[in-house]
């Protein structure tokens, strides 16, 4: 005889908790717990938002039956990633604002209920929303932290009993998603210490400030298009803001020379590499080993004529071969005592110019599939500071 129904239930409901429960990275767990909800309820699709005072932030669309007709990235490139305002008007802001779900069976009468629905995508997309469900997700103390939409449900879902399940995984869903923003925001912080940290080698060329910043968004960029373990490609934005740490030692007559430097001059300069790895040595944290090691080799070549020690290919550790690359672009892209700023497009050809070279050929690769997020990422700063 097999597991009564209940048992089954709970099983899943188990699994589901200690599934989410696992998961430390803020936008895999979002997607899990889209893709987690949807295979419990059998919707054809869900979204997710967060909560961020008067506002919904969309940040996860998931649905089975488009992404079988069409690429992924073509469904989120039509999709609206935006905030709104929360208010009665729209069905996520209502759900909110009632703090209860908000349930539709026959979404052609959705005007009917009050509600304001573009059905514009589901006509570009050639789907229809034929049902919905909107689902308040509440931290332990009570407060609504995100709202998760499920969309095409069976007809069951909205039955006292199929609605009674409903809330028993959004409340599993919901603990983990406060404890993922919790963890989030400590990240955030951890981060910001970094960058802190890090201007301690930059304060005195003002010039440079937002470097670290940029230069560790596009090394993480990288590292996500190399395809590395998420924990891996958080690890780099986090350790590469520290590869400079050693020009706090560099005399500010050679850091800040409007002109080219001497042999001499350029010695002591290379000589950052080498203090950089000093001062992060005998690390305990995997964080501070990793940044030790971009410290000391980021300047190597992959033709073996960098230094601080000549090595050459694979011999230079993945971490530091991913850096150079997005070192140098921020570079040439930025404004320095020396040079005036280059073209973007005019650094991607460098790049591309020194594959084999400077860089490892695989890596080039990566930087020049991850050229639109990197563009964009500068033409939402100042690529001139």
């Amino acid at each position: 005889m097999g597991k009564p129904k209940y048992q089954d239930i709970l099983d899943r409901l188990v699994g589901i908790g200690l599934l989410l429960a696992s998961e430390k990275n803020l936008h895999k767990l979002l997607e899990k717990i889209v893709e987690e909800e949807m295979n419990f309820t059998n919707a054809e699709g869900g979204s997710l938002y967060i909560r961020r005072g008067k506002y919904l932030i969309f940040m996860v669309f998931r649905n089975r039956i488009l992404e079988n007709k069409l690429p992924r990235d073509t469904i989120l490139k039509r999709i609206k990633k935006s905030k709104f305002e929360i208010n009665e008007k729209s069905i996520a802001g209502a759900c909110v604002k009632r703090g209860e779900i908000i349930s539709i069976r026959d979404m052609s009468r959705v005007e009917e209920l009050g509600f304001s629905y573009d059905r514009s995508i589901d006509r570009e997309l050639g789907y229809e929303t034929k049902s919905l469900l909107a689902i308040p997700l509440k931290s332990p103390e009570g407060e609504i932290i995100g709202v998760l939409q499920l969309i095409n449900l069976p007809q069951e879902s909205f039955t006292e009993e199929g609605l009674r399940l409903v809330r028993a995984t959004a409340a599993q869903a919901a603990i983990s998603l406060s404890n993922g923003l919790l963890l989030d925001e400590l990240k955030k912080a951890q981060l910001d210490t970094i960058y802190r940290l890090a201007k301690v080698a930059e304060f005195k060329d003002r010039e440079t400030g937002d470097h670290i910043k940029r230069m560790s968004r596009v090394s993480m960029y990288i590292a996500e298009t190399l395809k590395h373990d998420p924990d891996f490609s958080e690890l780099i934005l986090y350790a590469s803001p520290m590869h400079d740490i050693g020009k706090v030692a560099i005399p500010d007559h050679i850091l800040l020379k409007p002109a080219k430097l001497t042999e001499e001059e350029f010695e002591i300069m290379k000589t950052h590499t080498t203090i950089g790895g000093e001062i992060l040595e005998n690390a305990d944290t995997e964080l501070l080993k990793v940044a030790r090691v971009i410290a000391l080799y980021h300047h190597e070549k992959f033709d073996g004529t960098g230094y601080p020690e000549g090595l050459k290919g694979e011999n230079i550790p993945t971490e530091a071969r991913i850096v150079a690359v997005a070192d140098v672009f921020d570079a040439l892209v930025s404004k320095r005592p020396y040079k005036a700023p280059w073209p973007p497009d005019e650094a991607l050809k460098y790049i591309v110019s020194q594959k084999g070279k400077h860089f490892d050929p695989e890596v080039v690769k990566a930087f020049v599939d991850s050229y639109e997020k990197i563009i964009d990422l500068y033409e939402h700063s100042d690529i001139r500071s």
